[in-house]
């Protein structure tokens, strides 16, 4: 059985401990989970030091989405292919939390903003009322 182990499970995977396991599992699942996790990070009285400790990594680390997930999601949010709204945008996030990512962008006269792009089930987070100007409109 544990070479069958050691043939399917990734060899970091084997030496993490129960803590890294069950940070990465929620980073994969996505920002529920990771919400999720940041919660029991604050009680270790439940889920122990150890993983509480490892599970505080979600409230300051979390990878970003693949490269254009972002890109999609701001396009379905604003109805429009980014090439139509802006005069660059970058995929690649240059920050990214639990409930969304922001990417550089230039509008096309030339100023430049950053645009938040968060995943469909937070829609209502902040800056899910920015138009592609920056402007914050709805959510009064």
């Amino acid at each position: 059985m544990e070479s069958l182990v050691r043939r399917v499970v990734k060899p970091e995977e084997i030496e993490a401990t129960d803590g890294e396991r069950l940070r990465g599992a929620l980073s994969e699942l996505g920002t529920t989970w990771i919400k999720f996790g940041q919660m029991l990070s604050l009680r270790p009285d439940v889920v122990g030091q150890d993983v509480a400790a490892e599970l505080s990594k979600l409230q300051a680390s979390v990878p970003p989405d693949p490269p254009g997930v972002g890109q999609g999601t701001v396009e379905a949010q604003l109805g429009h292919p980014v090439s139509e709204l802006f005069g660059s945008f970058d995929p690649e996030p240059f920050a990214s939390g639990s409930v969304a990512q922001v990417h550089r962008a230039t509008l096309r006269d030339g100023r430049s903003r950053s645009r938040v792009s968060s995943p469909p089930a937070s829609a209502s987070s902040p800056g899910s009322g920015l138009s592609p100007t920056g402007r914050h409109h709805g959510h009064g």
